[in-house]
């Protein structure tokens, strides 16, 4: 089966750089001017197959590379039969949300998003095999619930964004329940830039809901509100395994 990603299928042009399991290759559809990379996992696996190796190999990168953000799309990655990774160097509006700390395991804390309409947490932590073993067990603890509202092959409903700023590494973690916005933009995918606050409109349609020449400032920001409140959590009662993950004591023989 034909595979976009797969080097076999690629053109003979893209130049891939190998590193670890993984080859780095340029973005042919940049959503910035500059540096969108794709980390494509050599071996052909789904893009829902996420896992404490992969996690391992994402903040490894990450920390190499500094002012990177690396994304992972749960949902909005249009290839679902091969596993990859988005990259660039642009902040996200997400990234200046304040957050109040909801649980302290091990040495890692964990906060969750205050300022931002959609439920997220954010992992921070000195202590790199912590952080791996945190993420890892959370994102297993997402896993129970049915979070997307539709089923759809090879999505799994968790975003991750790995920011590595001046060497401080956050893990922001966004558990999704659709696909599209149910209202404003039904026409625009929303992967993690999106539900992040950088919007990918394509068309003079789709741009017209914040054109602050035919809206207000307050609409439009009003728009870009529901939109991602329509693509993620608000209650967290639809999250409860989440939060019992969170609130659960650690064991004396935790490795962390």
């Amino acid at each position: 089966e034909k595979c976009n990603i797969c080097p076999a299928w690629m053109p003979s042009i893209e130049e891939l750089i190998s590193w670890r399991d993984w080859f780095i290759a340029m973005q042919p559809f940049p959503i910035t001017e500059h540096d969108h990379f794709v980390l494509i996992h050599k071996a052909h696996r789904s893009q829902a197959s996420i896992d404490e190796t992969v996690i391992r190999d994402i903040i490894e990168f990450a920390e190499r590379v500094n002012g990177a953000r690396i994304v992972y799309n749960g949902v909005g990655a249009s290839i679902t039969k091969h596993l990859h990774l988005q990259g660039f160097f642009l902040r996200l509006p997400i990234e200046d949300s304040s957050a109040d700390s909801v649980s302290q395991r091990g040495e890692v804390n964990i906060g969750e998003l205050t300022g931002w309409p959609v439920i997220g947490f954010v992992f921070e932590s000195k202590h790199k095999e912590a952080l791996i073993k945190e993420i890892s067990l959370f994102i297993e603890s997402l896993k129970i619930n049915k979070l997307l509202k539709q089923d759809l092959e090879g999505k799994n409903g968790i975003d991750l964004l790995f920011v590595n700023e001046k060497g401080s590494l956050r893990v922001f973690v966004i558990p999704r329940s659709n696909w599209y916005p149910q209202s404003v933009w039904s026409t625009v995918p929303f992967g993690v830039p999106d539900i992040a606050g950088l919007i990918s409109i394509v068309n003079e349609e789709e741009f017209s809901a914040v054109d602050i020449q035919r809206v207000t400032m307050q609409q439009a920001i009003e728009n870009i509100e529901k939109a991602i409140q329509e693509t993620g959590f608000t209650d967290r009662r639809q999250l409860q395994p989440a939060y019992a993950y969170l609130q659960k004591k650690q064991s004396a023989s935790s490795p962390i």
